[in-house]
């Protein structure tokens, strides 16, 4: 995920959502190339190893372990891991330990160009992994519009284009909110779309019509404009 766009957030509540949607052991995993502020959004004091933060939902610091040795200690333990890395500033070869040992990536952006480009450059890597290495591994692109939008950022469909990938939900823009960061309140009745978001990565189905129908509204009106 590029840095800088509410990764750490979003981690925590897609994880949240997805304890309570399975009821099975989840692991929120922190990577080394990012805020580390973890601990700040949980309220939980952290430690080098597993920390238990509530019913099947544990909290841990990835270090500079390889993705693959969190695994092989936590695989009896957990059923799902959730990794929260920024990709921005990643070394080549940790980017592909982290595509290598995934089943399901969830690419965070924003409406900046920057955002854009590093996830267009990460979607070139994982394209050749899957295809020299045979490896099923889903993408979903999610859209965090986590700052007012402004004339100079590019559109929904602007970021489609250059991608060449559909986005696949976005996160509406938080103003004053009510609730803790640690809150499954805090998104309030846009929650939906953090909801919606776990199942996709779970393979649940979802109802698609609300965003086919935003797609098509941003469509008409920039035909009419």
């Amino acid at each position: 995920m590029p840095g800088g766009i509410g990764t750490t957030l979003l981690s925590y509540q897609l994880a949240h959502v997805i304890t309570q949607i399975k009821k099975s052991p989840t692991l929120l995993l922190q990577g080394n190339q990012g805020s580390q502020d973890l601990d700040l959004i949980t309220e939980k004091k952290m430690g080098e190893d597993i920390t238990d933060y509530q019913k099947n939902f544990d909290l841990m610091r990835g270090n500079e372990r390889k993705l693959s040795e969190v695994n092989e200690h936590n695989n009896k333990k957990h059923n799902f891991i959730i990794f929260d890395q920024p990709i921005h500033n990643a070394r080549k070869e940790k980017t592909l330990d982290y595509i290598s040992n995934s089943n399901c990536i969830i690419l965070l952006i924003d409406h900046s160009m920057m955002s854009v480009r590093v996830a267009k450059e990460f979607i070139d890597t994982l394209e050749r992994f899957k295809r020299d290495n045979r490896q099923a591994i889903r993408l979903f692109i999610c859209l965090n519009e986590n700052r007012p939008i402004t004339k100079d950022m590019l559109t929904t469909s602007d970021i489609q284009s250059l991608l060449g990938y559909s986005i696949d939900t976005a996160i509406p823009y938080i103003n004053n909110a009510k609730n803790s960061l640690n809150s499954p309140d805090y998104f309030g009745r846009k929650k939906t779309k953090v909801v919606e978001l776990a199942k996709q990565s779970l393979g649940i189905k979802i109802n698609l019509s609300s965003h086919t129908n935003m797609w098509i509204r941003e469509k008409l009106n920039k035909l009419f404009k």
